[in-house]
Formats: C-alpha cells, structure tokens, sequence
C-alpha cells in the first residue's frame, strides 16, 4: 500500500493508504504510481488524482499548484487548493467552484481593505498627523 498525504494552506486534506494512483495533468499529461515505485518528483499545474483504496473504492481528488513526492510507498502531495469528486468532471467542477468562491472573498477583502486605507488617510488628514512644523 502507498501511504498518501495531500496538505494544502489549510492544514491535511486528505490521507489514505492507496493501491494505486494516477496523476493527471491537464498541461503535461500523466503517469501511474504503484507500490514499490522509483522515487519521483513532480508538478501538476492543473490536474486530478484517481485513486484506488484497500476496500476497491475509486476517489477523485482535483488539485491546482502541487508538487507530487513519492519515496519509500510514501506519496506528499502539497497543493495549493484540492476538491473531491465521485468522478473527474466532478472533482474538477468542484475544484472551479472553490477557486471561484475564493476569488470572490479576495476581492471583497480588496474593498473592504481599500476603504478602510481612504479613512485611515482621511483621519491622518484631519488630525494633521504626519505633517512637519
């Protein structure tokens, strides 16, 4: 069995023992990991992992921004952002909303960060703070 762990900012995302895995690329194409394989080193731009557990249940998991290291039936993935699925289009759906979501509390984080720099100035000003005598 290869022992996987996927981690992103958010902390363990995933960890399974896997029968084999998968990785697809969208950009470079993809390879097949199985127990006792050379060690690898690898990126995934864009992509999704299909996997296979000890109880034969197929997992999905689209992932963005990941390097894949494999030693030692030890597979560490660090992703920046992962989605499940229970096929690829799902997982890959998934994955696009999430981006999607996140995109969107950045921009109003952006906003609410703007505004708040016009009143800090605004204050500045009318205080007369920073100025030289």
């Amino acid at each position: 069995m290869i022992h996987t762990v996927i981690f992103t900012p958010k902390g363990v995302e995933f960890e399974a023992n896997l029968e084999h895995i998968q990785v697809t690329d969208s950009y470079v194409g993809s390879f097949g990991i199985l127990e006792n394989h050379a060690p690898i080193v690898s990126t995934v731009l864009s992509g999704c992992l299909i996997t296979k557990d000890e109880m034969d249940e197929y997992k999905f998991i689209a992932l963005t921004g990941a390097v894949v290291k494999f030693k030692d039936n030890e597979l560490s993935i660090v992703a920046e952002e992962v989605a499940f699925g229970t096929d690829e289009i799902d997982a890959k759906s998934n994955l696009e909303k999430s981006l999607y979501s996140r995109k969107e509390m950045n921009k109003e984080r952006n906003i609410e960060l703007a505004l708040a720099e016009n009143e800090l100035k605004k204050q500045i000003k009318k205080t007369g703070a920073g100025k030289l005598w």
